[in-house]
């Protein structure tokens, strides 16, 4: 049930006639506004908003990604972007403040993923630190050109040459991530060359096993 009435207004959809809009302009004359009347009766104390007289103070930032002044309460004071929008905007491109650092606390069975060391050694040295820090002076070395077709640029990899990666593993008796980076055999950039990635594929030693038999 809409408004105060429980049944319809009977002037719905009807309009007053000019005559008893008269009447009613005279009948009101010299009376207090009613808006004026109502304001001032829920007003200060009486309103339900009352919070004692103190006003909530609004302060001026500067929001970090689209550079527009916005307004803050006290509590979101530090406040650095004037929506969500312009948060994930400022994260686009951002490298993560942990990239290219060792986290010794998530390494191992301390991370939360771990499932008892089911990761094979050739991906664990190849997916580490190190490894990436190893290509990149090869990389630099070769001024990421291919050493077999001379392209520069596009997509490179390293190549363990002449010494294969797996072979080096083998020689050594790696077995676990710690031993692999004492061997300076494995980080030696005399052993790793630049090539593209067709030059790669054609290569004899692309994925495939040491002391694999031929068929």
């Amino acid at each position: 049930m809409k408004g105060i009435y429980p049944y319809p207004s009977p002037m719905k959809g009807r309009k007053h006639k000019p005559d008893s809009l008269l009447k009613m302009s005279l009948a009101l004359k010299g009376h207090a506004s009613n808006s004026g009347s109502f304001k001032k009766g829920i007003s200060g104390k009486n309103s339900v908003a009352w919070r004692g007289g103190i006003m909530q103070t609004y302060f001026k930032k500067q929001c970090n990604s689209c550079l527009k002044e916005f307004s803050v309460l006290k509590h979101k004071i530090n406040a650095k972007y004037c929506s969500e929008k312009c948060y994930y905007v400022s994260l686009t491109g951002k490298p993560s403040k942990f990239r290219g650092k060792k986290r010794p606390e998530l390494s191992g069975s301390k991370n939360p993923l771990w499932r008892g060391g089911v990761t094979k050694i050739q991906d664990t040295v190849r997916t580490c630190l190190e490894m990436s820090q190893w290509r990149k002076k090869i990389f630099v070395r070769d001024n990421y050109t291919c050493r077999l077709c001379g392209q520069w640029g596009g997509k490179l990899c390293v190549d363990h040459y002449p010494i294969q990666f797996a072979q080096v593993l083998k020689d050594n008796n790696i077995t676990t991530l710690d031993q692999a980076l004492q061997c300076p055999q494995l980080w030696d950039t005399n052993n790793g060359r630049t090539l593209c990635v067709p030059c790669h594929k054609k290569t004899e030693t692309y994925l495939k096993k040491i002391n694999k038999t031929p068929v």
